[in-house]
């Protein structure tokens, strides 16, 4: 069998040694943590990549369910304007006609307070007596008759 020494040929003390007498550790270590250290430092980039990822998917989502009321508002006040043209110059309400204006009140009701839904209400009512009245030409239209 061979030598009963506790260590093998060329270690003294469990240190295993290269032929100039340098510790194998010695160069291992630095050499392991140059590596691992590399590793660590490419992985702050990525997680920080997918932190952003996550928080631009998230907004992407939320952004999509939530109105602007400004928006709402804007696109309510040049909707009911044609409409109300549109009333004054026919007697028949169309559906498909009212049904983005009364899709805009149900975003404001949802975006904001009962006070504020009020007045949107009104305009709409004014919009559907408006086409029960009599109608009104272009040319009294525009002298304010």
């Amino acid at each position: 069998m061979g030598s009963c020494e506790p260590y093998p040929a060329g270690s003294v003390g469990g240190a295993l040694k290269d032929e100039s007498g340098e510790s194998v550790k010695s160069r291992v270590i630095p050499a392991t943590a140059a590596i691992r250290g590399s590793r660590v430092d490419a992985a702050g980039p990525i997680i920080v990549t997918q932190i952003s990822a996550r928080h631009q998917n998230r907004h992407n989502f939320f952004g999509k369910v939530e109105y602007p009321a400004g928006d709402t508002f804007y696109e309510f006040t040049g909707g009911s304007a044609h409409l109300l043209v549109d009333a004054m110059q026919r007697n028949d309400a169309d559906l498909q006609t009212l049904s983005p204006i009364h899709a805009l009140l149900s975003r404001i009701r949802l975006s904001s307070s009962e006070a504020v839904s009020q007045t949107p209400e009104q305009v709409l009512e004014t919009l559907s007596s408006t086409y029960s009245e009599p109608n009104i030409t272009a040319k009294q239209l525009k002298s304010g008759q």
